[in-house]
């Protein structure tokens, strides 16, 4: 997740909110292309439930989608704000 999040912070896209809040909403999805399949695994095989896509959607990831968007959001309020704050205090210093 960090690595995607650097690399949109490479390409200056957390100085803008719009291109900040798509950046951090990406890297965001990162945690669950891993953690869906590995809770899959270990319900279905490991404890031998019977989980269907949908139900472990229900439970993996849809209660968790409007955390990431708030989270997503308050950070690309905050983060160019911060990089505004930065570039001023260098300014100063020169």
């Amino acid at each position: 997740m960090s690595s995607i999040a650097g690399w949109f912070a490479e390409r200056a896209w957390d100085r803008r909110p719009g291109l900040a809040f798509l950046g951090f909403a990406a890297a965001s999805v990162v945690p669950f292309l891993f953690g869906i399949p590995y809770m899959a695994f270990i319900l279905n095989v490991v404890m031998g439930l019977d989980y269907s896509f949908g139900e472990l959607l229900a439970v993996g990831l849809l209660p968790f989608i409007l955390g990431g968007l708030i989270k997503a959001a308050l950070a690309a309020a905050i983060i160019p704000g911060a990089w505004a704050l930065v570039r001023k205090a260098d300014q100063s210093k020169n």
